[in-house]
């Protein structure tokens, strides 16, 4: 059955391949926040559908998640999920393919970011990462890895905890600002690899994120797409699926570095020890609890839990539902008590809701907010560097509304983007206002002279 269904997703791809050849004229890319979602939502569906397929075992392998010692899964099971991952794919596609049809490509030839623009931009981000760091050296917060980092930061203060949050998330912001800018400047452009070099230096001494390398590659590609020269898809292919190998590559030596000894070994790790993997088999564990009932207490409120999470805890009467978070707190108390967590996915989201009815109706809504994206930004004959910034932000974090929930970006746009928004506004005034008066002064003295 899963080769099967590997059969149905190379169709899928094939033909959503020939629709965007057909409609030629609207100039589809890669490099839009649909496909590049759509290409996230085939990779959380095939690679896990390879690994279940390819793994001899894959439920009793020593390197396979605890979650799957469980009984109740099995190929079938598995079969099961899979193809639910192919409905949401084909609804997301023909939706957003429908609405491209009469869309225009985004143009932001001769964009060039003024250099106030990359010094605030640049300062910003300083300050963000240097307040993060400086409150987390106050509060002690230091570990050896990613679990015991979630541990001390779940100890501090709700406040500061969600300060630290927030300009974490600002920062990345401020990183996609840069990196168009800087991409716009041809004398600035040799930052960029220095800057990329730096942060994969501290991802592999354990100091940094693999998001915020992702993040500053795919947009800096992004930018060299749209405001440099157009890249061939096979050459965006070859660059992505390196990038691919590399993500999988770092996850699996993280989580079983120490335990691997050989290189099957490893390239076994790569397979079932990712992320994409992960993310499937939350949506197995989540069918056989809620087929044992043990679900229904978030029904319906898991439907709002986007729009509430805006909202601050401290004004709200209740606890705010985080599903990755009561999933994990529900299910897992041992390994939330160590740090650990998993992130939910928004087929998860659809087998506590309606099944295959929820996944066609969350496929569509994204499918349309997407290609309205799109087409708000590439009606503009000369983008702003914000309205570029927010394009290439959409197009790198499109993932989280794939592994996190359907609306997991909007809590982030409001309380990440912009933030870092209103923040480049108010210091851009204040130094444009004193520079005027500046200028008048000197224009007033010289003509006193």
């Amino acid at each position: 059955m899963l080769v099967v269904q590997a059969y149905f997703y190379a169709a899928a791809i094939c033909i959503v391949a020939i629709l965007m050849r057909r409609f030629r004229r609207t100039e589809f890319s890669i490099f839009e926040p649909g496909v590049t979602f759509g290409a996230f939502a085939l990779l959380y569906s095939v690679v896990p559908l390879l690994a279940f397929s390819l793994v001899d075992d894959i439920f009793t392998h020593p390197q396979a998640d605890i979650r799957l010692n469980y009984d109740t899964e099995s190929l079938e099971a598995v079969s099961r999920v899979s193809w639910l991952h192919l409905w949401f794919f084909t609804c997301f596609a023909l939706t957003y393919l429908g609405l491209r049809i009469e869309g225009r490509p985004l143009r932001t030839r001769g964009f060039r970011a003024e250099g106030i623009d990359l010094a605030i931009g640049a300062t910003l981000l300083i300050g963000c990462k240097a307040i993060v760091w400086f409150g987390l050296h106050y509060f002690d917060v230091s570990a050896n890895n990613y679990l015991e980092t979630y541990i001390q930061l779940n100890t501090l203060p709700l406040l500061v905890r969600q300060v630290l949050t927030h300009l974490s998330g600002m920062t990345i912001t401020c990183s996609l600002l840069l990196c168009v800018g800087l991409m716009s400047r041809r004398e600035y452009r040799w930052i960029l690899p220095i800057w990329l070099s730096l942060e994969a230096m501290l991802l592999l001494g354990s100091l940094g994120s693999r998001t915020t390398v992702f993040a500053i590659c795919l947009a800096s590609l992004a930018s060299y797409h749209y405001l440099v020269r157009r890249v061939s898809a096979l050459l965006v292919l070859t660059l992505l699926g390196m990038a691919f190998l590399a993500f999988v590559s770092v996850g699996a030596y993280r989580d079983m570095g120490s335990q691997v000894s050989s290189a099957p070994d490893f390239l076994v790790a790569m397979l079932i020890r990712n992320e994409f993997t992960s993310v499937f088999i939350n949506a197995l564990d989540i069918q056989r609890l809620r087929d044992a009932g043990m679900t229904d207490s978030i029904v319906p409120h898991f439907y709002f839990s986007d729009l509430v999470n805006v909202i601050p805890q401290q004004f709200l009467p209740i606890d705010k539902l985080d599903l990755s978070t009561w999933y994990v707190q529900s299910f897992y108390p041992e390994y939330a008590a160590l740090g650990g967590g998993f992130a939910f996915g928004i087929i998860s989201e659809a087998i506590v809701g309606l099944g295959y009815i929820d996944a066609g109706t969350r496929a569509v809504l994204l499918g349309i907010l997407l290609a309205a994206a799109h087409a708000w930004i590439a009606r503009k004959r000369q983008p702003s560097l914000w309205m570029i910034t927010f394009y290439v932000w959409l197009l790198v974090l499109s993932f989280r509304l794939f592994r996190g929930t359907t609306l997991a970006l909007v809590p982030v746009f409001i309380l990440d983007f912009l933030p870092a928004y209103v923040m480049f506004r108010i210091v851009r005034a204040v130094i444009l206002k004193y520079a005027r008066v500046i200028r008048e002064r000197s224009i007033a003295t010289s003509g006193l002279l």
